[in-house]
């Protein structure tokens, strides 16, 4: 949510890239299906996620919750919705 690249976090956190990026992903469709009115144990079952998991991406959502943030949330949506429908038949 801090404009970080992919290559910066995984420098950073010691994680691989492919580690960071399903990170990331899974942490867009977390906040994604809560905005859309989920329910958290559903989320983790969709997301296929612990349920503490779930608790801890929507934490990190709501404690960087600024204009900044939405719109680089906007823009990993955008990237899991074309890579989505790139692999959809």
């Amino acid at each position: 949510l801090e404009g970080a690249t992919y290559d910066q976090i995984a420098s950073e956190t010691h994680h691989s890239l492919i580690s960071v990026q399903r990170y990331v992903q899974t942490f867009v469709r977390v906040i994604e299906l809560d905005q859309q009115g989920f329910a958290e144990v559903q989320i983790a079952l969709v997301v296929q996620i612990g349920l503490p998991l779930v608790q801890e991406y929507l934490a990190i959502y709501h404690q960087n919750d600024s204009s900044a943030c939405r719109q680089r949330l906007q823009e990993q949506l955008q990237r899991l919705t074309n890579g989505a429908k790139k692999g959809s038949l």
